[in-house]
Order: structure tokens, then sequence, then C-alpha cells
């Protein structure tokens, strides 16, 4: 049996969310989706877990730059300021092709991103080539 996926969405657009679930569910993964709807929920809830368990049960994040309260870009600082979420795989969502996104997502260590609407085979590519691997490679369970 498959080890269950842990996956965050930060997300503010309800059609992005339900898209994004949609692409994920067709794609052959056991996973938990945990919905967050803007950066500040993000920013909360990710604290709430580095302040309650030793170890961060979250394999992946997909971060939307623009969401209110908080930016993308800021919550992905934070995630890579905590010693217990800096590891995690965080993917950039967006609908801007602006060099500047990708620019600053890649020097604040994104592990990677997307341009949405989010393409069901792109997505399964890095999901198998580069977080399924790092995964087996972290729990040895996969």
């Amino acid at each position: 049996m498959k080890r269950t996926l842990k996956i965050v969405l930060v997300e503010d657009n309800p059609g992005d969310i339900l898209l994004a679930e949609e692409v994920l569910e067709d794609l052959d993964l056991n996973f938990e989706l945990k919905i967050l709807t803007h950066g500040e929920e993000a920013i909360n809830y990710l604290s709430l877990k580095t302040k309650s368990e030793d170890v961060i049960d979250i394999d992946l994040i997909f971060l939307d730059i623009n969401l209110p309260r908080k930016s993308g870009h800021e919550v992905l600082e934070f995630i890579r300021s905590q010693r217990t979420l800096k590891d995690i795989a965080v993917y950039m969502l967006t609908t801007s092709s602006a060099a500047i996104d990708r620019s600053r997502s890649k020097s604040n260590k994104a592990s990677g991103y997307f341009t949405k609407p989010i393409d069901q085979k792109a997505l399964e590519k890095t999901i198998n080539s580069d977080v399924i691997p790092k995964l087996q490679k972290k729990h040895e369970l996969i």
C-alpha cells in the first residue's frame, strides 16, 4: 500500500482550488489535502504545526503567489526560515508569467513553479520525478 501524501494547497480562488483537486484526484496517488485560502492563514497553520509537532507531516505545498493578507512569497520566506519546515517541497502557483515572480520564487528556494491552470501531465511528471523520489529517500515508506 502506498503511503498517503500530505499536501497543503494555499489558494484563494475557488475555481483554482476545484481544478487542483480534480488534477490531484486524476493522479494515482493516496493523498490528504488541506486547503488554506490566504497567506496569514497559511503562516498561522504552519506555525501551529511547528509548535505542536517534532516532525512535520506535510510532504508537499502548492502555494499561490497572489494571495490576500500575505503573498505567497512571504509565506515561502516564512517556510524557508523555519527549521522544521524548510525542507518541504513548495511549488509556486500563479497566472503570472512575469520573470520577477519566477526569479523571486527561485531566490526563496521554491521547489518549482506552475502556471495556472495547472497542467495534469506537468504535475504528474513533477510528482513522479521529483516529489516521490525525495519522499522515498526521506521516509523509505512509499
